[in-house]
């Protein structure tokens, strides 16, 4: 690996101390522990080495990042230890986003682009800002050529069918319904991750493996009934109830639901709102899988169960 080169790094080592690593702070928001084995988007990455190809770029198709704090370079003794520690690049930006991305089901890729040695290499002279920002300019028209060929590649045709046949040979069952749904970042307010399945709902081969998968990962589970929450909730709920075999109960917003009601409340940005089931729709004991039509907050999901 030399100057120059682009590195699509497959795994990093973070030796940051002083930065917020979760989006999960507290018991009260509900620890999550996240995996992190292979961090970076497997499909993302294929693209982008592919278009590496295509495009003629010296690229190499794996490798460890080392995220270190900054703003500061390595001292030489870091430098031989990260070289000995296995990481083939340096630098101070991908911890932790490749943390946070994880926890919000973002695919998410690295291009690193070599600039320097760092310090290890005595023959060269021990990195500055000056040779970093001058290969970035040198390599900042291949980086372009790089980002819109990858962008070509993701908006191909073919691209829908290939994420149908081939991810789920990669990725599990449940990837693969991630891959079918929107996320909307910074969504109804900054820092909300916001899921809608209504892409889901465009996607007729995607739909169906998903109704599948859903079966496949329920029949067993002695459910007694389904319960959606709103429009799109209904629509995959009731089909999954069918196929399990199962009674359906709508969750909906007040005012909706003739006859006696129960009803919810729950905390918005900009006040309460509430849901509401019927009072007799579901009884003491009952095993119920609850189906929320989308994902910002939280609010109606937990107001439900």
């Amino acid at each position: 690996m030399k100057p120059g080169d682009f590195v699509i790094v497959n795994q990093f080592i973070d030796f940051t101390k002083h930065r917020e690593i979760t989006f999960f702070k507290t018991f009260k928001d509900g620890i999550q522990h996240t995996s992190m084995a292979n961090p970076f988007s497997s499909f993302l990455r294929d693209k982008i080495i592919q278009s590496c190809e295509e495009l003629n770029l010296e690229c190499h198709k794996i490798g460890t990042i080392i995220t270190i704090e900054g703003p500061r370079f390595s001292t030489r003794a870091e430098s031989f230890m990260f070289k000995r520690l296995g990481g083939h690049v340096i630098n101070m930006s991908t911890a932790p986003e490749a943390i946070l991305a994880n926890e919000a089901g973002l695919e998410y890729a690295v291009i690193a682009m070599i600039t320097d040695y760092d310090c290890w290499k005595k023959t060269e002279a021990p990195v500055t800002w000056e040779i970093i920002e001058n290969r970035m300019k040198e390599n900042s028209e291949k980086v372009k050529h790089l980002l819109i060929k990858t962008i070509e590649n993701l908006s191909k045709p073919a691209i829908k069918k290939e994420i149908i046949l081939e991810m789920p040979k990669q990725v599990d069952d449940f990837d693969f319904i991630k891959s079918k749904i929107r996320t909307i970042p910074n969504f109804p307010k900054q820092g909300i991750m916001f899921r809608d399945i209504t892409t889901l709902l465009q996607d007729r081969e995607g739909f169906d493996k998903t109704i599948k998968v859903l079966v496949n990962r329920y029949k067993d589970k002695g459910i007694d009934i389904i319960a959606g929450i709103e429009s799109r909730g209904f629509i995959i709920g009731s089909i999954l109830a069918s196929r399990l075999g199962v009674g359906f109960v709508p969750i909906r917003k007040p005012g909706k639901l003739p006859s006696e009601t129960i009803k919810q409340e729950y905390e918005l940005e900009y006040g309460t709102d509430a849901v509401e089931i019927h009072k007799d729709a579901i009884q003491l004991g009952e095993r119920v899988l609850l189906v929320d039509d989308l994902l910002a907050t939280g609010g109606t999901a937990l107001a439900s169960k």
